[in-house]
């Protein structure tokens, strides 16, 4: 959030969209940090007296104020499997997090894995002779 504006008497939220994309490796359960949005702000304060000439210079108060921002993210990637014993751990590491109604949600309705592929097999060749 920018802080607020006023409009029509009423206070209202300033919003502003900050983007990156990434591309990282990780294993199962590592923790990736991705950070580097940064923001830096500035702002002047004056007294009321401030915008009076020479009076607000003498007896007017000024200050300057600068920040900077860091937008970081930790991530733990949870790889899940085909096989519901293998994902025991996962599932109740999911179950634990604000997040686990959608996560189960999103996790009950992705599509089937694919079958298991056949395994080949070379067709005999045979040497002409009966």
């Amino acid at each position: 959030m920018l802080g607020n504006v006023t409009i029509d008497g009423n206070e209202q939220p300033r919003i502003g969209r900050r983007t990156t994309t990434s591309y990282v490796s990780a294993a199962n359960g590592d923790i990736i940090v991705l950070g580097g949005l940064q923001r830096t702000s500035s702002s002047k304060t004056t007294s009321r007296l401030g915008p009076i000439p020479i009076i607000g210079d003498l007896l007017g108060s000024r200050s300057r104020t600068k920040g900077r921002t860091e937008l970081i993210f930790f991530l733990r990637p949870v790889v899940l499997t085909n096989t519901y014993l293998d994902n025991v751990e996962a599932m109740r590491r999911i179950d634990s997090t604000p997040q686990s109604k959608e996560a189960r949600e999103l996790i009950d309705h992705r599509p089937a894995a694919a079958p298991p592929a056949k395994p080949f097999v070379a067709p005999a060749i045979s040497s002409g002779t009966p």
